[in-house]
């Protein structure tokens, strides 16, 4: 089996969502996982373009360890929201703003894009940055549809 396949088949688990807002600016929904998790993932239009994504568990950015079955339950529905705003939007830039170094995160958001025909990579420099008006602050993360 082949790594998108493993993937696929493990992003089976979808959680009730409900979308609260679907502007031409912004998107917003939630959900509520086992053991009262409440889930909320966001987009935004910026305004170079691209839209930042982001999900937040619990009102906290950074990762909480917890079960994988509850894991599971988080990630695929979070892959059936981006991949609802994808097809409906068609952003041709993704852009991830992270608040410290999270190799994990990073790569679950890689995974996740990826699925979706997007490749990304870390914007280091802060005249790009600044450039394309996201604020040096946090560690960037672009992601372009190929």
């Amino acid at each position: 089996m082949k790594v998108n396949e493993i993937l696929t088949e493990y992003l089976q688990n979808v959680l009730p969502y409900e979308w609260e807002e679907r502007t031409s600016m912004s998107w917003y929904g939630q959900f509520v996982a086992p053991h009262n998790s409440h889930i909320a993932f966001s987009t935004s239009q910026l305004s170079n373009g691209g839209w930042e994504i982001s999900w937040l568990r619990n009102n906290v950015s950074t990762r909480i360890k917890t079960d994988p079955q509850l894991t599971n339950a988080i990630l695929s529905t979070i892959n059936k929201m981006i991949g609802e705003f994808v097809a409906r939007v068609k952003p041709e830039a993704i852009y991830v703003a992270l608040t410290a170094n999270d190799p994990t995160k990073i790569s679950i958001y890689t995974r996740l894009l990826n699925k979706y025909g997007f490749v990304g990579y870390e914007i280091t420099d802060d005249e790009e940055k600044e450039e394309k008006d996201l604020s040096t602050e946090y560690q960037w993360w672009e992601f372009f549809y190929r």
